[in-house]
């Protein structure tokens, strides 16, 4: 599970420079690393061959964007709850229920730790919402028709350790992928 976590969390892209459309917001400024250039079409081609998808944190943000969706470039301005610069659990997240996620975390609230500036406005067509934070913001989206594909917007490698639930998280991609 250690060798999923890590693949899973090392997502570095630069989501403000992949929509034409968007604003960059000055902390997001910089070129996309020529080892991310090509993980949207990586993305599809999992998709298209049906290959399980763990996305965490920029992860579901390049799913979204990568599939058709939208990011609010900068959250500060509504958000109620703290969503950055926290290792540890900060906030409620509410899971919705008849989702992947719900039957791996099998419970309707987590407490998730939050790291990220920018965040899913309009879900992609073919995703489905499954979790969302107190304050409104996606917390999870998801590809019913796939074999396995969720993303999540906290960091629950940072969690698994002592919090079985998000451990689940990883143990469940990690069957997916056998």
């Amino acid at each position: 599970a250690s060798a999923a976590k890590s693949a899973c969390s090392t997502s570095t892209m630069n989501m403000a420079r992949m929509r034409r459309h968007s604003i960059p917001d000055p902390r997001s400024a910089g070129a996309v690393p020529p080892a991310m250039a090509g993980a949207p079409l990586l993305l599809r081609a999992f998709l298209a061959a049906d290959k399980p998808v763990l996305a965490i944190c920029r992860g579901i943000q390049l799913m979204n964007v990568a599939l058709g969706g939208d990011l609010y470039q900068d959250i500060k301005p509504f958000e109620h709850v703290p969503h950055n610069d926290h290792w540890g659990k900060i906030h409620t997240v509410t899971v919705r229920r008849d989702t992947l996620l719900s039957r791996i975390l099998g419970q309707d609230t987590v407490l998730v730790n939050s790291q990220h500036h920018q965040a899913v406005d309009k879900v992609a067509p073919g995703l489905v919402l499954s979790a969302l934070s107190e304050d409104g913001i996606v917390e999870g989206i998801e590809k019913p028709d796939a074999k396995f594909c969720l993303g999540v917007q906290w960091h629950p490698e940072w969690l698994s350790a002592a919090d079985p639930a998000m451990q689940g998280i990883f143990d469940a991609f990690v069957a997916a992928c056998k």
